[in-house]
C-alpha cells in the first residue's frame, strides 16, 4: 500500500493498484503539499481520507471529492453550493 498524505489538514488518499503519485497533484485541497508515504505509520483514526470522485472534463484527470477546481489544470469542475 502507498499513500498521499497532508500533515497540515491530516487528510490522506490510499493509492489504488496501478496509480502512482505522478497521477495526482502534489498540492492538497488545503493548499499544503502532499507527501508520498509507503506506510501509514501513525494512528489512522486521527486522519480523514479524501476520496477521488470524478474526472475533469477538460484534462480528464481525477480530482478529490470536494474539489471545485481541477487540481491539475485549474479549470472549474463543480459549482459551489
Amino acid at each position: 500500500m502507498a499513500y498521499l498524505m497532508c500533515k497540515k489538514c491530516k487528510s490522506y488518499y490510499e493509492l489504488k493498484p496501478g496509480e502512482t503519485p505522478k497521477d495526482f497533484s502534489s498540492e492538497c485541497e488545503c493548499g499544503s503539499k502532499l507527501k508520498f508515504n509507503k506506510n501509514f505509520n501513525i494512528n489512522k483514526n486521527e486522519w480523514v481520507e479524501f476520496l477521488i470522485e470524478g474526472v475533469c472534463p477538460i484534462c480528464e484527470r481525477e480530482n478529490p471529492t470536494e474539489a471545485i477546481y481541477c487540481a491539475w489544470c485549474g479549470k472549474k469542475i463543480k459549482s459551489q453550493l
